[in-house]
Formats: structure tokens, sequence, C-alpha cells
């Protein structure tokens, strides 16, 4: 195996690290969401 070194740009490491700030902030509204909001449920009524 080649020991290459593998470079990262300051771009790439900023794109993802906005990607895993997107992930996290759902996650974060998700935790902090869920528990207040009711079940979605579907009732269905006979005529």
């Amino acid at each position: 195996m080649a020991d290459e070194r593998v470079t990262v740009t300051l771009p790439d490491l900023a794109r993802w690290l906005l990607v895993a700030l997107l992930v996290l902030g759902g996650l974060g509204l998700f935790v902090w969401l869920a528990p207040r909001t009711q079940p979605v449920t579907s009732e269905i009524v006979a005529p």
C-alpha cells in the first residue's frame, strides 16, 4: 500500500461541517419538539 497522505481542503471541511450541523440540528429539533406533539391518528368514520 502506498503511504499517500489525503489532504482535506478548507471548503470540503466546511461543507461536511455544514451537513453535520444540519443533521444534528434536525435530530435536536426532533428530540425537543416530539414529546410535545400529539400523535397523528387516522380514524375511519363509517357512515
